[in-house]
């Protein structure tokens, strides 16, 4: 896309060109470095809709390491290089515009962090947004850039109003491709990004201040215009992809100084495609909207946290990064901080189908065992 590089490079160029020249030498070297590795192993046993069963083990590394300019004390320019290896990798490249595959690096950041007061931050180019749920099991129905071994990121802006111990507004401006998302958000279902409307993403958040014991509450709503499809592809006519969510999380002290963690969010979507559209059984009728997740850590700071997590999507559902819609899971995860830069994660997931789709013989089921590794430098 020739606006997007045309945007990164103007990027690079204002903040490498603002002020005098030496400015511009101080810019040269960063103030700060920041990156990390991330190690896994996964084995996923996969009983396929046609009822036959295959099992699959996968080692991935993924490899992330950026630099900070300080262009004065208001303005940063950030920029990170990362990229993911798999048994699947024969050669390496580098691509710009396209999120990084096996063996594919990309900047999953190019951007311009202005902040004039404690209560207003603006970002400009490419950067990472997160809006998951507080748990053990850090996935999100709305936002949740980079996730696992994933590397993607946001393109455009965002705008947060508001300091970090009192209410803040989020708000982002997030540019697509013709070709989808750069980030998974409304990427799956009959959902497509060529209409000019649908080529701008709206996210808006609501974050409360955390108080008596609360340790998250925030509420927030995506919109994709014109980028639905409610009745296949095969029709021109499209609605605004829009859905909501609510998430939250508290902490409830325990003895011998563990702490319970439970952890609730919901999500619904206003206008939901047909199952035909889907794939499944029912025609025109439509589907569910709704979305849940619901979990319990227990936590012993210092010592690691165990969470368990249940989460379902209806088939209406298209937003999420993370729960693909039609689908319900159980998550148990093992989450130890070894050092502190260093953390291992060891997960076992089971996923399956909500309906079974038209043509399968049976509802397809995940059971996925991983161990991961992060290494932050």
């Amino acid at each position: 896309m020739s606006s997007l590089r045309a945007l990164l490079v103007f990027l690079l160029l204002a903040a490498l060109l603002k002020g005098s020249l030496f400015t511009l030498a101080s810019a040269a070297v960063p103030t700060r470095m920041a990156g990390d590795v991330r190690i896994s192993i996964a084995s996923e046993q996969r009983r396929a809709r046609d009822n036959t069963n295959k099992t699959v083990t996968l080692p991935a590394l993924r490899v992330r390491e950026g630099g900070y300019f300080a262009i004065d004390s208001r303005l940063e320019l950030g920029v990170r290089l990362a990229g993911l290896i798999d048994r699947n990798t024969d050669h390496l490249e580098f691509h710009l515009d396209d999120a990084a595959s096996a063996g594919n690096f990309s900047l999953d950041s190019l951007y311009l962090h202005y902040t004039p007061s404690n209560k207003l931050s603006l970002q400009l180019g490419r950067f990472q947004t997160a809006y998951e749920l507080d748990s053990v099991i850090e996935d999100s129905l709305s936002r949740h850039d980079s996730s696992g071994m994933a590397v993607d990121w946001t393109d455009g802006l965002q705008l947060t109003l508001g300091t970090n111990d009192a209410l803040r507004l989020h708000y982002i401006a997030q540019l697509n491709r013709q070709r989808g998302s750069s980030n998974g958000v409304g990427r799956r279902g009959p959902v497509e990004f060529s209409q000019h409307a649908a080529r701008v993403t709206h996210y808006l958040a609501l974050q409360f201040q955390p108080a008596s014991g609360v340790t998250q509450f925030i509420t927030d709503v995506t919109i994709i215009p014109s980028a639905l499809h409610s009745t296949g592809f095969a029709t021109a006519a499209t609605h605004d992809l829009i859905a909501w969510s609510l998430r939250g999380g508290a902490d409830i002290p325990l003895p011998q100084g563990f702490i319970l963690h439970p952890a609730l969010e919901v999500g619904a979507t206003r206008v939901t495609p047909s199952k035909a559209a889907m794939g499944l059984a029912g025609g025109m009728a439509t589907t569910h909207g709704y979305a849940w997740v619901a979990g319990l850590d227990v936590k012993q700071p210092g010592k690691g946290a165990w969470g368990l997590q249940w989460a379902g999507t209806a088939a209406g559902y298209l937003m999420s990064p993370d729960y693909p819609p039609n689908t319900h899971s159980v998550e148990l995860r093992y989450s130890l901080p070894i050092t502190r830069n260093m953390k291992m994660d060891l997960r076992y997931r089971l996923r399956q189908d909500l309906e079974k789709p038209l043509g399968a013989i049976t509802r397809k089921l995940d059971r996925n065992l991983l161990w991961r590794l992060t290494v932050k430098f």
